[in-house]
């Protein structure tokens, strides 16, 4: 009886990993199939007793694709991307619709900008754990040769800074960062994008203001007052700013030659203001 038993058991093992190891419809209740990373060799039923998905739903919210069986024509390959919120992981952009519904071509020219990378051509090795090419990318927006053009978010841009690779050819070089009031920087992580004032008050000094867009950035160890006159001696703007790093808006006020003078106790900065 034990052998007969363990013969049993063992016919049992077989028949289940026959179950699991590949996509049979019509067999246990399997009414489809579902491939993951566009490998016919990692293709599991749907719908079956021993299939893990039992829905088509189950098998997309996997993050797989349905198909009519395992050797289905594969989706052609658009390229590998390193999306700048996934930290070091990458997955594989194929042509067609993903299972949210984003066309792959469209995926494929996005993460070709900004601080993306983006391997045109090719897919992504080791696509379960998001593994990325050794090779140079097509586009790299995480470390571009001529770094970073920063844009610090200030009143003059409603505190909407920005922060973007700057590129050899296009729009984006270099002397149009410059031309453009931007700053060239080697990381974004040096970049303000915030709007909290980039000034800091070095401790030699209880008062800086420096003129910044259509605004005047202060740092002040103390409360300071800040008023603003036309080139006639006229008060046209004043104001106070707290203590520490502040931005003072000019936005209110009409483009011209203005100059500012800021008083915080007994320190005191006079500095020329021209708003565009």
């Amino acid at each position: 009886m034990k052998k007969v038993l363990a013969l049993s058991l063992f016919a049992m093992a077989t028949f289940v990993s026959q179950g699991w190891a590949t996509c049979e419809k019509g067999k246990n209740g399997t009414t489809g199939c579902c491939r993951w990373n566009n490998d016919p060799t990692n293709c599991w039923g749907i719908g079956g007793e021993y299939d893990d998905s039992k829905t088509e739903k189950d098998c997309t919210d996997k993050y797989g694709e349905v198909v009519s069986s395992c050797d289905a024509a594969v989706k052609k390959v658009i390229g590998c991307c390193n999306w700048n919120t996934e930290g070091e992981k990458c997955w594989t952009i194929y042509e067609g619709k993903d299972r949210d519904g984003k066309d792959g071509a469209d995926q494929a020219a996005s993460c070709g900008g900004g601080t993306n990378r983006y391997w045109a051509g090719i897919a992504c090795p080791d696509p379960d754990v998001g593994g990325c090419p050794t090779s140079t990318p097509t586009w790299d927006g995480k470390n571009p040769a001529n770094g970073f053009c920063c844009w610090v978010g200030n009143s003059y841009n409603d505190y909407k800074g920005a922060c973007e690779p700057i590129v050899t050819s296009g729009e984006l070089t270099l002397a149009y960062c410059l031309e453009k009031s931007g700053e060239q920087v080697t990381s974004c992580g040096y970049c303000d994008i915030n709007g909290t004032p980039v000034l800091k008050l070095p401790a030699s000094q209880a008062l800086i203001v420096s003129p910044y867009g259509r605004s005047l950035h202060i740092s002040s160890a103390r409360e300071a007052m800040v008023s603003l006159y036309d080139m006639s001696g006229a008060r046209v703007y004043n104001g106070r700013v707290r203590a520490g790093n502040s931005v003072f808006s000019l936005e209110k006020v009409a483009s011209g030659s203005y100059y500012a003078v800021v008083q915080s106790g007994s320190e005191y900065k006079k500095v020329a203001v021209v708003l565009k």
